[in-house]
């Protein structure tokens, strides 16, 4: 609709359905609530000792609302992509911590032409300790070597790049089965269909 114009009657209709179809849309708590019997029959996701049970169930909570699930199937569906996707969002964690725990040994890389390999480790020990003056002089050393700050992080990913790639792989992994549960929920609404269809048509009404 253009700015400035009235709606047209099509627009208006076109509105007051997604209004209705918003208010009709169950809640999560609803949703939830019907499938209650079969929650109990399911085994928690297994969570780490750092990650919370309400984040996973804040996660599953959206895909409900975003799929509306129709019968037990397509629930259990829904709830083991939610597992997959806190999955792969904790590998996607794994990696940022992963590279943090390089930055030591990319400083001490980095810095050492400037210096002995015994003084640029102190230096680095220094720097990761968060020492400003092993920060100004590593920040020096860098600049006299033409390199950013960015360097280090770069150096750190380097030095990680074999276990960054095997979890990237993982990664594919669990993102490839999630994609498969939303095609099996596409593929198990259209046999339905197709099932009803027959059925209308079998028996007349």
């Amino acid at each position: 609709m253009a700015k400035g114009k009235n709606p047209t009657n099509n627009e208006q209709l076109s509105l007051r359905g997604e209004e209705e179809l918003i208010l009709r849309s169950p809640s999560h708590h609803q949703i939830r609530k019907r499938f209650s019997d079969l929650e109990t029959c399911l085994a928690s996701p297994a969570l780490l000792s750092n990650e919370k049970p309400e984040d996973f169930e804040a996660l599953f909570n959206q895909l409900l609302l975003s799929v509306i699930p129709s019968d037990a199937i397509e629930y259990i569906y829904i709830r083991d992509a939610a597992i997959l996707t806190f999955d792969i969002n904790r590998l996607q964690r794994s990696k940022i911590a992963l590279v943090k725990t390089a930055y030591p040994q990319a400083v001490s890389n980095l810095v050492a032409p400037a210096l002995d390999r015994i003084r640029a480790d102190q230096l680095s020990g220094a720097w990761t300790r968060g020492a400003p003056e092993a920060t100004s002089q590593v920040n020096e050393i860098l600049k006299k070597r033409g390199l950013k700050q960015e360097a280090i992080q770069l150096k750190a990913i380097e030095l990680r790049l074999d276990q960054i790639q095997k979890i990237e792989s993982m990664i594919s992994v669990l993102e490839s089965r999630r994609f498969a549960f939303f095609r099996e929920i596409d593929r198990y609404r259209d046999g339905f269909k197709r099932q009803s269809r027959m059925l209308m048509v079998l028996i007349p009404l």
